[in-house]
């Protein structure tokens, strides 16, 4: 084991279970008639990148945080720029609920900023989770 390896504490999967499903709920909760769409659509998109954040640190969860901010991030930015891929079978997938909520509608360039807001709050709740 390497130092750098001795440095990365594993992330707790139950723990990041949780996190995952409070994320979903959160997100789910920002789309609905209790907070005003225009004003804060931008909590979903910044739950979006949370979300992946923490899916990312799940999956891998020996990696550093910096590491999985980066996947994350460049993940979002993926998925957000192929939104301007406008087939019609892609259009059909994001008429779905699921795709409409995995896949999204329309690029904009303010959803990867939330993004970015997401991830680095991921990071920072790790910094404050100690790891």
């Amino acid at each position: 084991m390497t130092e750098v390896d001795k440095q990365i504490a594993p992330r707790h999967r139950i723990h990041y279970l949780g996190l995952i499903f409070f994320t979903i709920i959160v997100g789910l909760f920002s789309r609905t008639k209790y907070l005003p769409y225009p004003d804060f659509m931008w909590v979903g998109d910044l739950c979006y990148g949370l979300l992946i954040f923490f899916i990312i640190g799940f999956l891998y969860p020996d990696r550093s945080k910096l590491g999985v901010g980066m996947v994350a991030f460049f993940l979002c930015c993926l998925i957000e720029f192929s939104q301007l891929y406008q087939a019609e079978w892609i259009i059909l997938v994001r008429e779905t609920t699921m795709g409409s909520l995995i896949l999204g509608h329309g690029f904009l360039w303010s959803d990867l900023l939330a993004y970015g807001v997401g991830v680095v709050l991921g990071i920072a709740i790790e910094w404050g989770d100690g790891r």
